[in-house]
């Protein structure tokens, strides 16, 4: 039968007189425990949560500190990779900025949209000129005549 803990302050408490360790199901760590330990060497315990009943697993910490050097190594490398993913995202950013400022790297500019016509009248109005009565919604309906 499972130990049941009233609240997670319960469990903790439990966890830092005894020197164990603990984690919370759904979480990484607890199916980690789970599959690499034996049945011996972690208990499985109910905790009350605000949420309703969890479940949490208990283990030593010497299990913990025993694995510290293959966690130490495994942060100087993680760290050392950060370092070389931002020295890479640099040199990327600052080839694309000298690419850009040297103008090889010339954007082709938009279309200018056409304006619709009638055939004999020219241009109705001018969707790309600033100024009242440019737009289309200010257009007075009658014939245009180009000048």
């Amino acid at each position: 039968m499972a130990r049941e803990f009233a609240n997670q302050q319960a469990l903790i408490e439990y966890a830092e007189q005894n020197g164990l360790a603990y984690a919370w199901k759904g979480s990484n760590i607890f199916a980690k425990r789970q599959r690499q330990l034996s049945p011996e060497q972690y208990e499985i315990v109910d905790v009350r949560t605000s949420r309703g009943m969890n479940q949490a697993v208990l283990f030593s910490q010497a299990i913990l500190q025993a694995n510290a050097p293959l966690r130490e190594a495994m942060a100087i490398k993680r760290e050392r990779w950060r370092v070389l993913r931002a020295k890479r995202a640099f040199e990327r950013a600052v080839k694309q900025r000298a690419v850009t400022l040297s103008g090889l790297e010339n954007p082709v500019p938009a279309p200018r949209p056409q304006a619709p016509t009638i055939p004999g009248c020219g241009p109705l109005i001018d969707p790309v000129a600033k100024g009242p009565g440019t737009r289309a919604d200010s257009f007075l309906p009658g014939p245009y005549i180009s000048p």
